[in-house]
């Protein structure tokens, strides 16, 4: 198991970013905004009135996407790592903007209620300075100033019918905001 009833939502989110809809499906709206991400899963349900057999439901099926996610993953030691479902979106954007054959920009910006925000962009070569991967077909460039900040991320894009998007899975984030856009180290 890797999500329990102990852990604090925030720890959940900044480990687990797909666990944030299924709390939401499952009545904990307010992950995103004025929850207390210190709250235990457990604790800040009851809080919101969700019932125990519910919570139980909930925390087999945060467990279950966590796994299923997981597989997906790869677990190689790349500094930062793209599902082939996000190298394909980033194709995509890049040849919709005119940048084919550019890398991956991956980097920080101080921001977010958490101290730190993920930032991606298109560059045409590496500097000097940088880290070069390829991942699933792309070159991934991230400062040296940053890489132990993000080693081992992985990089995923999820499409659903209310949302979609990129989400980072990083293993040295401490904690996250509500909503998963931030983070500390």
């Amino acid at each position: 198991m890797h999500v329990t009833r102990e852990m604090s939502v925030g720890e959940i989110i900044a480990k687990y970013p797909e666990a944030v809809e299924v709390m939401m499906r499952h009545g904990l709206h307010c992950v995103g905004c004025h929850f207390n991400p210190m709250d235990t899963l457990e604790g800040g349900s009851k809080l919101h009135g969700i019932p125990a057999q519910e919570i139980e439901e909930m925390l087999e099926e945060i467990n279950q996407v966590v796994e299923e996610r997981q597989q997906t993953f790869s677990n190689s030691d790349k500094l930062v790592d793209l599902t082939p479902k996000a190298a394909e979106k980033i194709v995509s954007i890049m040849n919709s903007e005119g940048k084919t054959g550019h890398v991956l920009r991956v980097a920080l910006i101080r921001g977010g209620c958490a101290g730190h925000s993920y930032y991606m962009e298109f560059e045409e070569t590496p500097a000097q300075e940088d880290l070069v991967e390829e991942s699933n077909g792309l070159k991934v460039i991230v400062s040296k100033q940053i890489a132990d900040n993000v080693r081992g991320t992985v990089i995923d894009y999820q499409e659903t019918l209310n949302s979609s998007g990129f989400s980072m899975r990083n293993p040295n984030a401490k904690r996250a905001c509500g909503c998963g856009q931030s983070f500390s180290v």
